[in-house]
């Protein structure tokens, strides 16, 4: 799924209480599975001067991007962190355990959804236990896996969670934050559908 759409599902779940720490703790939940991914793109371009297909097929998955994806989408990692978060939220009032209930659950929420719509791209979710990649037979991006369809299912979900957060969340700052979530998604469901009807060609097909 796209990172919009993690971050705005991931709030209206983990951070419904209106506490800055949980909002805070459930944005960067939801950012973080995919954040490395950006340096590791800016070096291997604009440093590196690796082509696009250069960095997906070989970069990504070699030293040290590989390993640490592994670790960012661990779901196992996050279940352990979420389930301290809980004991620790028991037994204080202060804002720490709340931060880290609200970004291990994004988090896990992100990995939970990026197993089910990863095609021929999987993470290895259950580092350190397992190295297994599931290969689902849905994709958020892949055509030949319904990449289409659920491209739009994604955007529609993304911007009605953007609206409903809108409408939860009365502080300027979150509903910026809020908004620029619904303008990506807003872009998102644009592109896609043109996309599905065939106005525009889907990057790397003719």
């Amino acid at each position: 799924m796209m990172s919009q759409s993690h971050i705005a599902i991931g709030l209206l779940v983990a951070a419904r209480s209106g506490r800055k720490a949980a909002i805070t703790g459930a944005i960067l939940g939801g950012l973080t599975p995919d954040f490395f991914m950006v340096p590791m793109f800016l070096i291997s371009r604009f440093v590196l001067g690796q082509d696009m297909s250069q960095i997906w097929n070989v970069t990504f998955y070699s030293v040290p991007w590989w390993t640490i994806d592994q670790i960012a989408n661990s779901g196992p990692l996050y279940a352990v962190l979420l389930g301290f978060g809980f004991v620790m939220a028991r037994r204080t009032e202060h804002w720490w355990p709340r931060f880290l209930m609200a970004f291990s659950l994004t988090a896990l929420l992100h990995v939970v959804f990026d197993f089910l719509t990863h095609a021929s791209d999987g993470h290895i979710h259950f580092w350190p236990l397992s190295d297994f990649v599931f290969k689902s037979p849905v994709s958020y991006w892949e055509s030949a896996h319904f990449g289409q369809q659920f491209g739009l299912l994604e955007a529609l979900s993304g911007l009605v969670a953007a609206v409903v957060l809108w409408r939860l969340y009365k502080g300027w700052q979150v509903r910026t934050f809020v908004g620029i979530l619904g303008v990506l998604s807003l872009l998102g469901l644009t592109f896609t559908a043109l996309f599905a009807f065939g106005v525009w060609d889907q990057p790397g097909q003719s």
